[in-house]
């Protein structure tokens, strides 16, 4: 490689080894090499980069991305993401006509910006067929799974994984090695589907790959946490993602990882019938730019689950305006939540319209992760819907009759009596609890009473919790 500056071999050799890491099976540099990667001084004036500081630039992402600094990642993604780069014929080595774009694309998966990586991963694949070099292309095709499976373009992403399966059969390699973007398509794919099978395939890749490469942590640990869900361990399920929630947290703030680990955990609990915890889970998130993982989407099956339809709809108003944002598979969603959401409120035109839309979208896909969390009352709804469009043999009708044989009715908000309603609106002030007493003209031992019965009925032990989740059920609309 060519160079204007003079830069420590060991510094270029550490950015060489962290770049290729990605490839197949080979090894990162040891965690003090990438930290001290992170900090890697380069001339702001790009069009003066030599091709060694293209790979320092690339390996400078890398670093902050395997280091959970997702935030610090996406903005020098940001910055160098049209930097020029040889061209596949120039004669340059793969490190440097790929690696800085396999970066920046990386860094744009993991903070969420999966309409930016998709763009970029066709282009690279396209770049690294021209190149020729096999590693690199199964490289580029495992970016362009983890975009397609996360905005659930599952095709492309199924796609994908089966060229990477044929390229590493042709090559003689080690069909069950871990790779990190290509794993997280893989667990997307599995989640959207919920098959167990397939996680726990994935999750023994992934823990062959935490003995050389610790960074790969999180996802480990994400994977591990969706298994233990599947399979019924909600106490490890909760330990499990909430360290991947903190590890987020102690950088520079949530990344991907993080979201679908606090989505799972919202997930589970309406999974399991208790969406009131759910929406006071996600009572501060907000969705990222391309509501990859929209919070509005569990929001509205958790208004629908407790019997408020017109929650459903103001949650998800935002979401109809911005739709081109949404994944199809969000929107798929929200479509058929607010279907329902609009039938119960007996506006059957628009709810069947709503309900048409979403199947007209979904095709021939099965997302049995939307399905698993409606009603059976719900789901006999949408039965109904593709019974009378004539889709008798569609994949979601088998989905939808798993499961919807309970007669029973929607489940509704918790029932509060007279005195626990009207401390439950004073709660909401900020009164203490004799402040309280003296405006209900009761004792104070009569609120703290009502107080604790209230906390119980909603499954919470504090009073800013019990009024986040009943504000955010639109409780107080009632």
């Amino acid at each position: 490689m060519g160079t204007t500056r003079t830069v420590a071999s060991a510094e270029l050799t550490d950015a060489v080894e962290l770049v290729e890491s990605a490839l197949h099976g080979r090894r990162p540099p040891s965690p003090r090499a990438i930290d001290a990667l992170r900090a890697v001084g380069l001339d702001p004036d790009t069009e003066r980069w030599t091709d060694e500081d293209r790979v320092l630039a690339a390996a400078r992402i890398m670093a902050l991305s395997r280091l959970g600094q997702t935030g610090a990642a996406a903005q020098l993604a940001d910055r160098w993401r049209d930097v020029p780069l040889p061209p596949p014929g120039a004669g340059a080595p793969p490190v440097v006509v790929l690696g800085l774009s396999c970066a920046v694309a990386e860094a744009k998966i993991c903070a969420g910006d999966i309409g930016a990586a998709g763009a970029l991963a066709e282009r690279l694949v396209a770049n690294a067929l021209d190149l020729g070099d096999a590693l690199w292309i199964l490289r580029s095709r495992g970016i362009l799974a983890a975009a397609s499976a996360l905005s659930r373009d599952h095709d492309v992403a199924e796609e994908q994984q089966r060229e990477m399966r044929a390229l590493r059969e042709r090559h003689g390699w080690d069909r069950d090695a871990a790779e990190f973007l290509a794993d997280a398509a893989d667990a997307s794919l599995a989640f959207t589907a919920l098959d167990l099978p397939r996680l726990q395939r994935l999750s023994g890749r992934l823990h062959r790959l935490l003995e050389h490469d610790p960074n790969s942590r999180p996802l480990c640990q994400l994977v591990d946490a969706a298994v233990a869900m599947l399979t019924g361990d909600d106490h490890r399920m909760v330990a499990l993602s909430s360290r991947v929630i903190q590890a987020g947290q102690r950088h520079d703030g949530e990344g991907l990882l993080a979201r679908l680990a606090l989505h799972l955990q919202a997930f589970a609990l309406i999974r399991r019938n208790e969406p009131l915890r759910a929406l006071g889970l996600l009572r501060q998130q907000e969705p990222e730019g391309e509501h990859v993982c929209c919070p509005n989407q569990l929001r509205a099956v958790a208004h629908l689950r407790i019997g408020d339809p017109r929650s459903v709809l103001s949650v998800t108003t935002e979401c109809m305006r911005i739709r081109p944002r949404h994944n199809l598979h969000t929107m798929t969603s929200i479509l058929l939540y607010r279907g329902l959401a609009h039938l119960r409120m007996q506006m059957t035109e628009l709810g069947h319209r709503e309900i048409g839309e979403a199947f007209a979208i979904l095709g021939g896909s099965v997302p049995a992760d939307t399905f698993s969390l409606l009603h059976p009352l719900d789901r006999r709804v949408l039965i109904g819907a593709l019974e009378l469009a004539g889709d008798a043999g569609s994949p979601a009708l088998t989905a939808l009759r798993e499961g919807a044989s309970a007669t029973a009715d929607p489940p509704a908000f918790p029932v509060l009596t007279r005195r626990e309603r009207a401390v439950a609106e004073q709660l909401r002030l900020p009164r203490s609890f004799p402040e309280i007493a003296a405006a209900l003209h009761v004792a104070p031992s009569t609120v703290k009473t009502q107080a604790l019965s209230i906390y119980k009925k909603l499954n919470v032990s504090a009073r800013d919790d019990a009024v986040g989740i009943l504000e955010q059920a639109g409780y107080f609309e009632q």
